[in-house]
């Protein structure tokens, strides 16, 4: 009879959600009803989350622009890390905003299926954020003297 005790490292404890399985890996769901509240990541990724992370990245960056384009136009930034960041170096603005959205949806999307309350999941809090950025980015046309056209042409 084998002995129920297993020895040396479990392998399942040290899985990152950001390995060479979210490639290739088998599990694309949570193994068992259980594991819903579980805060372990998955293999593999749905595809949808890609265009949706893809989305939120180019919501940054076009909330970055239209930030510096009405800053030029006498607005204030409300965000007083940013506008630390604008008053010491534009590009440090913008690439702070990118790097720190691109790895905040690295771990989102990496634990998708982590419930933050009942029934909402983080895979949630990734279209609320995407919602939030098009909301936003449609206030800053508003705020812009010609409009819509004036975010695309500037």
């Amino acid at each position: 009879m084998q002995s129920e005790r297993r020895t040396g490292i479990n392998r399942r404890k040290l899985r990152s959600p950001f390995n060479l399985h979210s490639v290739y890996g088998r599990r694309r769901g949570l193994r068992r009803q259980k594991d819903g509240s579980a805060p372990e990541g998955t293999d593999s990724y749905q595809a949808h989350l890609f265009l949706v992370s893809i989305g939120i990245l180019l919501f940054c960056a076009a909330d970055a622009h239209n930030t510096l384009v009405l800053l030029g136009l006498g607005g204030s930034e409300l965000n007083p890390i940013m506008d630390v960041l604008i008053r010491q170096d534009i590009r440090l603005f913008v690439l702070f905003k990118l790097v720190l959205t691109g790895l905040g949806l690295l771990a989102l999307v990496g634990y998708e299926y982590v419930a933050l309350w009942k029934r909402f999941r983080v895979r949630h809090l990734l279209y609320a954020i995407l919602s939030g950025y098009l909301a936003l980015i449609g206030y800053q046309s508003v705020l812009m003297p010609e409009g819509l056209p004036a975010l695309v042409l500037h």
